[in-house]
């Protein structure tokens, strides 16, 4: 869950940066360093898909976070939740 929100939002990070143009000259030297500098015309046909799919990402990352955590179940509280100590509790115990 905070894995695909965490990848989500570089992910998205970083493919809004190439599309702006930042640092699309980075991947182009590095597209050209090994070999693959005939792929560098067709960048945004792959960058604008990652960045909805990245985007996608994050969004369902947050939206689980936000589930899940809205699902979980309060913790338990007084002499049943804290095994009979605490502030709140009597220090008699329970006959078995």
């Amino acid at each position: 869950m905070n894995a695909l929100l965490r990848a989500g939002i570089v992910g998205s990070v970083v493919a809004a940066l190439c599309c702006a143009g930042v640092l699309t000259p980075l991947l182009v030297a590095g597209l050209t360093a090994v070999g693959l500098g005939a792929l560098t015309r067709d960048l945004d046909l792959v960058l604008f898909p990652a960045l909805a799919v990245f985007l996608a990402m994050t969004g369902l990352g947050w939206w689980l976070r936000r589930y899940l955590t809205a699902r979980r179940p309060a913790p338990a509280t007084g002499a049943a939740g804290a095994g009979g100590s605490g502030p709140f509790t009597s220090p008699r115990r329970a006959a078995p």
